[in-house]
């Protein structure tokens, strides 16, 4: 138990109580929280930052005279160790810190450590050299004083030490011996540490699945009498129930504090303990108070086409509105539910467009299929359904009306440049609208200062969705940075002050003296300068100021709430403001403009940087703003997993109702609905009127009885689930459980509460009628063959499916005990083979007798790298096919071509260049031919130069005269200087070097520039690497630290060093088996 004697903070120079006796002074839930903390585990899940952890770490240090580590999350760990560092050198041990003595750190060390990667134990620390508070002499003496007891290695282990490391995949290593220290500017060897006590701070931000492995980690911790902490970051993680009672089963007395917003606002009502003032920063209420209990979530605001409407709707006039397109949805609904049951994901598609809610084109969506002759093919997804319907493939013409209509939509990019484009307002035209609208609110600091972010969020993952965004944005940004270019140029007029205007038409003074008024420079502006077609001229007579703007005349209804209700705002994004012309108090002329705007976009993300400068007569020019645009395309099911810190500033756009199927080369069951209740700035909804705007205020109805004040069915359910998950709270505090709402939709086991919520909520609201019923009656047919967990099933991706029979191939192996057996593996599997000193992956149909491999002895055939990342790569939408394409293929067509003589026969030798059809493997293996001065093909290279794949990009006379390069073979190196015509950026040494990996089936999962993927992609022939290159790269970087991770983890357990707190390192000691293939039977 941790003793109740006093703790107090300095904040001001005016000292405070933080804890006395048996109770805290920091809330209701911190109180909740400090009674609970034992011997036993305790798991906390809350809203935001533990904020306790600096006083806490300190009073466990103190009452059990032992060292601490705390684990942070690697992306925020900066933030949150200097927070906690500035929070503990405030920490007194008594309410009056005039008494010798009293501060809490002259009895602790606190730092934080470096962690070695490969072995996982604490390398070094660094300990913190000065406190906040106190003279200079004071401050000196201090550090004195830590050096003489870092020297003196026998005192140091009397000084318990609270050192902070960061935490991704696992914890480190608990006892760490022979460390060196690190003071000021001094090292000190041999220090030591052996934590009786964990802390991990936002466990759910770490770079791995948040609860893999965290029940075994808690139980055998607590086995070692080490006392544990556990927090999370968010109350309605996904799976959270099923952890908890997994967690009670392995570890009965653990203790469970879980904050969910009904059961905070019920304790908040009920409660005596309050925050004294000014110690917000040290509750684990935060300064936002408990949870939601004084503040609503986000603002929403739902945005509409206003094609159609004479006067603004209502939203429920906007919601029962007859559209076209729903006529055309009903019959696809209709097609859906006569589908047979193997075609689920067809009825997916039907049931759910994925073009319908998503900023991207319809013809940008493609799904992969086998085209006879051509191999595998990305394919739009209007043509792959009608292909793959057959016979009935007239059920999907109205999918293909459907993609047609919402094709023709209006391209903002192109009105800036007065380039014709389409009148209808679709959800890609209102997006382009609301980033125009932001910067524009925040052009001339209008609005708040600071950077823009905004979060766009993708509800289905589909192939070409994230591209198709992304150039939508780029080319609205491109558009952006052409506007400055057609603002006057201004300079100062000799050494009066005065300033000229002045365009290739034109000049006009303005005059010091302000001999100009400001109709003589609106009327220049307007008509001597000719810009008045593009730009419109406005002028303030009260604020005195022109403005220069550029005309955007489209717009959108824009729903609010106001009260209770829901109004509508038509809202007309009328201009986007450039430039400012006012005079100033003393006179002369202030010309604010535009200056320069720049674009750096990337796989998921694009930064507009606008900057703004000021010309005046004395300083001509200078910068007087800069600010940043930052947009992030985020899967929608991943957002609860930001940071709270990116979410805070951040305004989220969601293309449309959240569908209850994401389709992406898979289907799915959609999750992540308690991302709507995250704290954004705002969350933007955009829908088309009729079922689209129902089917969105059914959920927003569903948020609106989470956070009413009258309980409700959905409160209700929220309290019950929050009551379930907590066993600390005192009788006499503990709200009473209410009557649960019944379910309409088949639980899914990965849903968050709030998915469970909102699912069975929008289909239970009363708005529903015979559409919704017989559409849930699909759903819940579609859920159920799904299956438990939201598995994903039914892929439209057939080059997964193709493999998920697994055809097993049969490997005669040597034990190391020096027994034979058989392993089965599915065909497919990546498994380790030993390859210089070294475990590389490769299929298991590429191992060959005489390999050292490692595999797995687990009843799925699986290989250990996808054991491990099977769930990781689900959640975040990663294909390994896609990552692991790019090196396969680039292996494969070194391999092939390099074996090509000029007098080879036939093409067979590149057949496993799958990808190709045969007329495309023929012409490359002749074309080769040609290049090696086979004088049979001469005759043939006109035909030989149509069929190859290299003549899309690259010109007739650059193909016909390349073989003066090559030194009488094609390899690696005639190679690269083809990838370095389709841009590939690498030097030719590590192309050569990745090469060499490939060859060997080494891998690397992603380039620092997606470009290079499209190359390798152009120069085997592989369409799918061309067309999702920057795709595959994001997933590769998204992988590689895991990867990275698991082939460490196989390192130490093979070392036998393994890291008894790293799940992985924990399953491998078990399951992994090395042994010698004396035989491959395919």
């Amino acid at each position: 138990m941790i003793d109740r004697q006093e703790l107090g903070v300095i904040l001001d120079n005016r000292p405070h109580l933080l804890l006395s006796g048996a109770r805290s002074k920091l809330g209701e839930l911190t109180d909740i929280v400090f009674k609970s903390i034992s011997d036993n585990p305790i798991l906390i899940a809350s809203y935001g930052d533990l904020n306790i952890t600096a006083w806490l770490a300190t009073k466990i240090a103190q009452n059990d005279s032992t060292d601490i580590l705390v684990c942070l999350p690697s992306q925020r760990f900066d933030v949150l160790y200097q927070k906690y560092t500035s929070q503990f050198f405030k920490l007194t041990r008594k309410d009056d810190p005039s008494h010798a003595g009293a501060f809490a750190y002259l009895s602790l060390l606190w730092g934080k450590g470096r962690i070695n990667e490969e072995t996982e134990c604490i390398e070094d620390i660094e300990i913190e050299s000065r406190p906040k508070l106190g003279n200079k002499r004071y401050k000196d003496a201090y550090e004195r004083h830590v050096s003489a007891e870092l020297n003196k290695s026998e005192k140091l282990g009397g000084k318990p030490k609270i050192i902070f490391v960061k935490y991704d995949f696992s914890l480190p290593k608990l006892n760490n011996e022979r460390m060196e220290a690190k003071f000021k500017n001094g090292t000190y060897p041999n220090n030591t540490i052996h934590p009786k006590a964990v802390i991990i701070e936002s466990a759910n931000e770490r770079g791995y699945n948040y609860f893999t492995g965290m029940p075994e980690t808690i139980s055998n911790l607590r086995s070692s009498n080490i006392k544990i902490i556990v927090h999370f970051s968010w109350p309605y993680l996904k799976g959270i129930q099923s952890f908890y009672r997994n967690l009670m089963e392995k570890v009965e007395d653990a203790a469970v504090v879980h904050f969910g917003n009904n059961l905070c606002k019920s304790l908040s009502k009920e409660s005596a303990v309050g925050i004294d003032g000014g110690l917000s920063e040290f509750a684990i209420e935060g300064e936002r108070g408990p949870f939601f209990s004084t503040n609503k979530p986000s603002i929403f605001q739902v945005c509409m086409p206003n094609d159609g409407f004479t006067i603004t709707p209502t939203l429920e006039e906007a919601a029962s509105y007859h559209n076209e397109y729903d006529d055309i949805l009903e019959d696809m609904r209709e097609e859906s539910s006569r589908l047979s049951e193997e075609n689920l994901f067809l009825k997916g598609l039907l049931l759910f467009p994925p073009f319908m809610d998503s900023f991207a084109l319809p013809s940008d969506l493609t799904a992969p299929i086998i085209m006879e002759g051509y191999g595998f093919r990305n394919i739009p997804v209007s043509e792959y359904l009608i292909r793959k319907l057959g016979e009935e493939k007239s059920k999907g013409l109205n999918f293909s009306t459907l993609a047609d209509g919402l094709e023709k939509s209006c391209d903002i990019a192109y009105l800036i440049h007065n380039i014709h484009t389409y009148a209808q307002v679709t959800k890609r035209t209102m997006i382009q609208l609301q980033i125009i609208k932001l910067i524009d609110n925040r052009m001339f600091s209008k609005g708040s200062g600071g950077n823009i972010y905004i979060i766009l969020a993708d509800l289905h993952s589909m192939r070409g969705t994230g591209k198709s965004t992304n150039q939508m944005i780029v080319q609205l940004a491109n558009s952006l940075k052409e506007l400055p270019k057609s603002l006057p140029s201004i300079a100062r007029c000799g050494q009066t002050g005065d300033l000229i205007l002045s365009t290739q038409k034109g000049k006009f003074i303005l005059s010091s003296e302000k001999s100009a008024t400001m109709n003589d420079v609106k009327k220049f502006l307007n008509s001597e300068l000719g810009i008045s077609d593009q730009f419109a001229v406005e002028y303030n007579p009260e604020a005195e100021i022109i403005t220069v703007s550029k005309q955007i005349r489209k717009g959108f209804i824009t729903y609010g709430k106001e009260g209770c209700d829901w109004k509508g705002i038509n809202r007309s994004i009328n201009k986007l403001d450039l430039m400012t012309l006012s005079m100033r108090e003393g006179g002369g002329w202030c010309v604010q403009k535009v200056d320069d705007v720049q674009a750096n976009p990337n796989a998921s993300s694009l930064s507009i940087k606008m900057a703004m400068c000021e010309y005046q007569g004395s300083t001509v020019k200078k910068q007087v703003d800069v600010f940043d645009v930052v947009i992030e395309r985020h899967d929608f099911s991943r957002l609860s997993s930001l940071p709270l810190e990116c979410v805070g500033k951040s305004h989220l756009m969601i293309p449309g109702p959240v569908p209850m199927l994401s389709i992406g080369d898979e289907i799915r069951i959609s999750e992540g609905f308690d991302s709507l209740l995250l704290p954004f700035i705002d969350v933007n909804f955009f829908v088309y009127p009729g079922r689209n705007m129902k089917r969105l205020a059914a959920q927003t109805a569903v948020i609106e009885k989470l956070f009413s004040n009258h309980p409700n069915e959905i409160s209700d359910a929220d309290l019950n689930m929050s009551l379930e998950m907590n066993n600390r709270i005192p009788s006499e505090r503990r709200p009473k459980s209410r009557p649960a709402v019944k379910t309409a939709l088949v639980d899914n086991p990965g849903d968050s509460p709030i998915d469970i919520l909102i699912k069975n909520g929008q289909y239970s609201h009363g708005g529903s009628d015979q559409k919704d019923e017989r559409e849930l009656m699909t759903l819940k047919d579609i859920f159920r063959k799904i299956g438990a967990g939201g598995t994903r099933k039914s892929p439209g991706n057939e080059q997964s499916s193709s493999r998920a029979s697994r055809e097993a191939i049969t490997l005669r192996i040597l034990m190391a005990n020096g027994s034979e057996s058989t392993a089965s593996i599915g065909k497919g599997t990546i498994i380790r083979v030993l390859q210089e000193k070294e475990y590389v992956m490769r299929r298991v149909e590429d191992v060959e007798a005489g390999d050292m491999i490692l595999y797995l002895s687990v009843e799925t055939m699986e290989g250990i790298d996808e054991y491990f990342i099977r769930d990781y790569a689900e959640e975040n939408s990663i294909s390994l096919d896609m990552v692991y394409g790019a090196f396969d293929s680039l292996g494969k067509f070194i391999s092939a071509v390099q074996k090509i003589k000029a007098d080879t026969e036939g093409h067979r030798m590149l057949d496993k260049l799958e990808w190709l059809n045969d007329v495309e493997r023929e012409a490359l293996f002749k074309y080769i031919q040609y290049l090696l001065g086979s004088e049979r093909v001469i005759d043939e290279i006109d035909s030989i130069l149509d069929n190859l794949t290299w003549s899309k990009y690259l010109g007739r006379d650059y193909l016909l005269n390349f073989g003066d390069c090559l030194k009488g073979r094609f390899d690696s190196s005639a190679a690269f200087k083809i990838a370095e015509a389709f841009g590939l950026s690498l030097k030719e040494t590590t192309f050569e070097q990745y090469c060499g990996y490939a060859r060997n089936k080494a891998r690397h999962y992603y380039f620092q520039e997606y470009q290079n993927i499209e190359a390798i992609g152009k120069l085997t022939g592989n369409r799918n690497l061309i067309e999702d290159a920057e795709k595959i790269n994001d997933m590769g970087k998204k992988l590689s630290p895991l990867m990275i991770a698991i082939g460490r983890a196989i390192s130490r357990v093979i070392s036998k060093n393994a890291n008894e707190n790293n799940p992985m390192d924990v399953m491998l000691v078990d399951k992994l088996i090395m042994c010698q293939v004396l035989e491959v039977r395919h």
